[in-house]
């Protein structure tokens, strides 16, 4: 049987390869970073769905499913949501790259949410503002229509 995935160990994976993307290619990283989270999305197992409404009770249980955070909970705003989440495991590495002037296009979740609006419902988004700490955090998604 094996080990639980040592969060430690992934955050610290995810730190380097964010912050050599950004100290490399500057904000172009964010880009390439959307992607490549766009892309491993596909591999999970999330459900489908056809309406914002359908997705807005769908993330909750897929952020938590997955085992990003204990709980995350979705409020609508005029240009898209805010996520309360509770025990974001990718806190660490959201708050090392911050103390490098790292902008939060890196934020996990948030970027899992665009590509989830994304490969469902063709909606763009982009991370807003960030705010937390190892407690909870809010992360703002404004989508583009």
């Amino acid at each position: 049987m094996s080990k639980p995935l040592d969060e430690k160990a992934v955050n610290s994976l995810l730190y380097g390869l964010a912050y050599t993307l950004y100290k490399n290619m500057g904000k172009s990283a964010e880009a390439l970073f959307k992607q490549a989270l766009n892309e491993g999305e596909k591999n999970f197992e999330v459900p489908k769905v056809s309406s914002i409404e359908e997705a807005e009770q769908a993330i909750p249980k897929l952020i938590s499913d997955i085992g990003f955070a204990d709980s995350v909970t979705t409020e609508k705003t005029d240009s898209g949501y805010i996520l309360d989440v509770q025990g974001c495991k990718f806190w660490p590495f959201t708050r090392d790259l911050r103390e490098k002037n790292v902008p939060d296009f890196t934020c996990i979740i948030g970027n899992i949410v665009i590509a989830y609006l994304q490969n469902n419902l063709s909606l763009r988004a982009r991370i807003g503002n960030v705010t937390g700490d190892e407690n909870g955090s809010r992360v703002e998604i404004n989508i583009h229509k």
